[in-house]
């Protein structure tokens, strides 16, 4: 029999992961020791479902483009909300430029999770067994690409 996974399944680890990272924003942001609450639950769920990981990255690098690394340039014809966009600060629908205190607030949650996702331990036995999904290498990596 093949089987298929059902687009509702999908689409809640899709919700999941945008609603972790909306968490890691705002959460995080304020009390950073809950990033290792909610990493333990990320690596639980990226290494049964690693393409849960895969969708949980994407939307953490949309909002978060530092963490890519990414140095966006500033074309000429770009205005400040273009610009500032492109850096991950979030834009009103008036074209207001967000506070760069709460910026720096947002973006410190999101690093703050995505490290404690790293050095986080696989659940149970599955340490011993299965290589970490997104484990300690890629924050080397990050840090020798900046």
């Amino acid at each position: 029999i093949f089987l298929t996974v059902p687009a509702e399944f999908n689409y809640a680890k899709n919700l999941l992961a945008k609603k972790i990272v909306s968490h890691g924003e705002e959460v995080v942001a304020s009390k950073p020791k809950n990033a290792f609450v909610v990493a333990a639950l990320i690596t639980a769920l990226w290494s049964k479902h690693p393409d849960f990981g895969q969708v949980f990255l994407a939307y953490l690098y949309e909002t978060c483009p530092f963490l890519i690394p990414k140095s966006p340039q500033r074309s000429s014809n770009a205005s400040d909300a273009e610009y500032f966009k492109s850096l991950g600060f979030y834009i009103s629908d008036s074209s207001i430029i967000e506070d760069k205190t709460m910026f720096l607030k947002r973006v410190s949650g999101m690093t703050r999770m995505y490290s404690a996702v790293a050095i986080s331990r696989l659940p149970g036995q599955e340490s011993a067994t299965r290589d970490h999904p997104h484990g300690l290498g890629h924050i080397w990596t990050l840090l020798a690409s900046i």
